[in-house]
């Protein structure tokens, strides 16, 4: 009924949502209301402490907030790890996960991953796509033919570009 309600209102040529995979996945519902998966990130990597309860501290992503001090509040972002712990990890050996992991444990941290991300499309009006190849001819002369985009090729040329991987 929401999204009914909202493609009334707002008029979508589409409709973007991202599920989070630690909560299930698209099959969950998104398809049968006409979204379609159009990419899936993979998990995301996390350090957690057992004396900070609750708290997961980022290690890659946008809107880190990385403590000048091993504090475990913020006001802005994404908790981060300590500028100390960062420098520690600087110095290992790029590609050697476990030290980093030997690391991240000499100070009571842990590394966990969630289960990433599925990001899903739902087209409410088709949009039509031109063909490469010149494949009518109108009186003598080539034209390009016009077809229905699908979700995942309406994706790939969407503006502004969405990235497909992880970024610090």
């Amino acid at each position: 009924k929401l999204i009914k309600a909202f493609v009334l209102h707002a008029k979508p040529n589409d409709i973007v949502t991202v599920v989070d995979r630690d909560w299930g996945d698209a099959s969950a519902g998104w398809y049968s209301l006409g979204f379609d998966t159009v990419h899936v990130m993979p998990p995301v990597a996390m350090a957690v402490n057992p004396s900070e309860r609750g708290v997961r501290r980022y290690l890659i992503g946008a809107g880190i907030a990385n403590l000048n001090d091993d504090s475990a509040t913020t006001t802005a972002g994404r908790l981060g790890l300590s500028t100390r712990l960062l420098k520690e990890l600087d110095s290992c050996t790029p590609g050697l996960a476990n030290e980093s992991f030997s690391c991240l444990a000499k100070s009571n941290y842990f590394c966990l991953f969630d289960s990433g991300v599925e990001r899903l499309i739902k087209i409410v009006e088709s949009p039509s796509c031109k063909v490469d190849a010149d494949s009518t001819q109108s009186h003598g002369r080539p034209e390009k033919a016009e077809r229905i985009c699908g979700a995942n090729e309406l994706w790939e040329k969407s503006e502004p570009k969405y990235v497909d991987r992880y970024y610090s």
